[in-house]
Formats: C-alpha cells, sequence, structure tokens
C-alpha cells in the first residue's frame, strides 16, 4: 500500500469553475439541516458558539471558546479557488475558511464538496454541483495559529469517483491539523474508501531524504494503520473527534475517534527533520469524492 496522499495541493494560479445556476449568497443561520442526522454520539458534545467566533461570557482565566462552523444557511456556493487565485469580484469568498482547489458549497444545511469533476469549465460566479467540485477538494482555516487543538465535525461520505477521475488507494476524506503550508502538515485519514486510517506527516520535500515525495513535499506515517471498512459505508453521517497537543517531552501527539471510539493514536517525535510542526491553519481535503460536513468545531486546548 502505498504511504503517501499523492496530492497537488495547489493549482496553477488562474483557477476555473464551470457554468451553472447556483447563484452566492450571505450566510445565514437557518433551521438543522433536513439532511440525515448524525450519530447519537456526536450530539452530546455540542456547544453553542456562533459561526467564526467564541461564545459570549467567558471568565478571564478560562479557556478559549470554541469555534464552530456550521456551515448551514440558503444554498449556494460559499467560496472556490477562483476566489483565492483571482480576487475577482463576483467570486464569493468566506471570512473564516479559503479554498486553494475546488469549490465548497453550503447544500441540504451542511458544507458539501460537489461531485468530484476533472474537466471544470470557465464561470466563477454562477455554477452547480454536477461538475463544480474538483476532483481534488482542498481548503484550511484562514486562521493559522492553532497548535494544541480539539477538532470535532460531523461527516457523510456520498459517493467515490464517477467522474473521470483516477481512482487511488487514498482516496476520501481527510482532515488537517497544523497546516503551516501545502508542504508542511498533518494529515488525518477519516474517510478513505479503502477503510485506512492513519495519520502522516507531509514535510518540504529538501528537508528529508524522502521515502514517499508528492507535490515537492514528503509524507512519512506517523501512526499504526487500521483497517475499518464498517466506517466508510456511504450515506451515513458519523462523528469525528481529533485532539493534536504537544507533550511534556516535546513530541506531537494526535489522537483519533469515530463516534465516541478511539481508533487510534500517532506521535510525531520529529520524524524525517528532527522537529514537530506548527503552529498553523486546520483544514479539509477531499479526494475523488462526494461528502458533506457541517458542525465543525475548533477547540484550542
Amino acid at each position: 500500500m502505498a504511504s503517501g496522499l499523492g496530492d497537488s495541493s495547489h493549482p496553477p494560479h488562474k483557477q476555473t469553475t464551470p457554468k451553472g445556476v447556483l447563484q452566492p449568497a450571505p450566510q445565514t443561520s437557518v433551521a438543522p439541516p433536513s439532511a440525515s442526522q448524525p450519530s447519537s454520539s456526536s450530539s452530546a458534545k455540542k456547544p453553542t458558539p456562533t459561526k467564526g467566533s467564541p461564545s459570549a461570557g467567558p471568565t478571564p482565566n478560562s479557556p478559549p471558546a470554541p469555534l464552530l462552523f456550521a456551515f448551514n444557511g440558503p444554498d449556494r456556493l460559499d467560496t472556490n479557488a477562483y476566489a483565492y487565485w483571482n480576487h475577482n469580484n463576483c467570486a464569493p469568498t468566506d471570512p473564516d475558511w479559503q479554498v486553494t482547489s475546488g469549490s465548497w458549497f453550503i447544500h441540504n444545511g451542511a458544507g458539501y464538496s460537489g461531485k468530484p469533476s476533472v474537466s471544470p469549465s470557465d464561470s466563477p460566479c454562477s455554477v452547480t454541483y454536477e461538475t463544480a467540485g474538483a476532483y481534488q477538494l482542498r481548503m484550511n482555516t484562514v486562521r493559522s495559529d492553532f497548535v494544541n487543538t480539539d477538532v470535532q465535525l460531523d461527516y457523510d461520505l456520498v459517493s467515490h469517483g464517477g467522474y473521470g477521475g483516477k481512482s487511488n488507494s487514498y482516496d476520501g476524506l481527510h482532515i488537517w491539523s497544523r497546516h503551516v503550508s501545502q508542504y508542511e502538515l498533518y494529515a488525518v485519514s477519516i474517510g478513505r474508501w479503502d477503510g485506512t486510517f492513519v495519520v502522516k506527516k507531509k514535510v518540504p520535500t529538501q528537508q528529508a531524504s524522502c521515502p514517499d515525495p508528492a507535490n515537492d513535499g514528503c509524507y512519512v506515517d506517523i501512526s499504526s494503520t487500521v483497517t475499518r471498512t464498517d466506517l466508510v459505508t456511504a450515506n451515513v453521517w458519523r462523528h469525528a473527534d481529533i485532539t493534536t497537543k504537544t507533550l511534556a517531552n516535546g513530541n506531537t501527539e494526535i489522537d483519533v475517534s469515530i463516534n465516541g471510539v478511539r481508533i487510534l493514536t500517532a506521535t510525531d517525535s520529529g520524524a524525517l527533520t528532527g522537529k514537530t510542526l506548527g503552529p498553523g491553519a486546520v483544514g479539509i481535503r477531499g479526494d475523488n469524492t462526494e461528502f458533506y460536513v457541517k458542525n465543525f468545531q475548533i477547540t484550542t486546548l
């Protein structure tokens, strides 16, 4: 099994999106989505902060309140890579998230990847779900000072491939932690279609003797691999909980739980470079996959 993620995180600077009928609209809060609800294990942990800002009432000595990105409101194109690379006035932007490849929608009360097309056309401001969601989706928070975090989200894997893209073993949904750049990050695989759960570290190729190069970067596993095909069946809402923290000895530890059950723990003691990563952004990566995400919450530990 190839250990890498084989990505191309940043497309050429003229990123386009296809023609269609979905118009951008302001993001507003609405009632809960009509899509199937996540498992009950996720509901007990839901806080009530507002989008992109902490909840009211912290005391001076209390930890920062969670940031909750509900990805709700009317159906629309939220933002896309064209907006990031071209700063076109008509391409919508999100104050909290930036997309460097593909498009990110709000659909059925949740964040939505669109269907993974390999042949987008040329309209940045009016697109469809059918052909605007690039084969590779790459998005991360604008904020990039996260170090020790607890990231929780509800997600639904809808479909794999079928839209002209080549299938790879790493196809699926991944979460980025301490995303310093497209060349330096932790990648947590929570929805690979082959059922593999694993945490990887990526560093710039020139910093290491690289066993697994990809996009001028080098991947190395920092956890064991766990195979759970029962956790990647389609059209089922699940809850992921990913904690990233620096230990007293300087190592970085990443714990991954699905539906309240711990799946694996990763430890980075300075693999490849002699140092751990951070601070950085938090992000979402999709490969050849149609999926939904909602209730994306970042808590500073």
